[in-house]
């Protein structure tokens, strides 16, 4: 296979000559790297885990109904343990909590505009 053809390097600015897949030449390849996996790429596994499921199933047979919906009256299966305050990738939030259950619309709704709303505020 043919080496890849130099081109210049993606990152604003720069115009460093490179043949790296991701289009970043080797001083801005890590930064891209970081780019793309966002806050949640360090703890993002932690999801897939045995030890979160379990945390998962505890919260939902404890709360089995959306947090959201019933402050507006309403019931509604939850499906989601929710970190009540974000976790931002700390351990000791991210598996101690607090947790809410949440039905999937109000998590990827209303939760997440809180979230973005507070984003960055102590």
């Amino acid at each position: 296979m043919p080496p890849r053809p130099n081109r210049p390097c993606r990152h604003r600015g720069c115009n460093a000559i490179h043949r790296n897949a991701n289009g970043y030449c080797d001083q801005h390849q890590e930064q891209a790297q970081q780019a793309k996996r966002g806050s949640s790429g360090q703890f993002s596994a932690w999801y897939t885990t045995t030890r979160w499921r379990a945390l998962r199933k505890r919260q939902l047979v404890a709360e089995p109904l959306c947090a959201y919906c019933m402050r507006d009256g309403k019931v509604e299966e939850a499906v989601v343990c929710d970190h009540i305050t974000p976790h931002r990738g700390d351990p000791e939030m991210f598996w101690v909590g607090p947790f809410q259950s949440l039905c999937l619309s109000c998590h990827s709704g209303e939760k997440q505009r809180e979230e973005r709303r507070t984003k960055g505020k102590p």
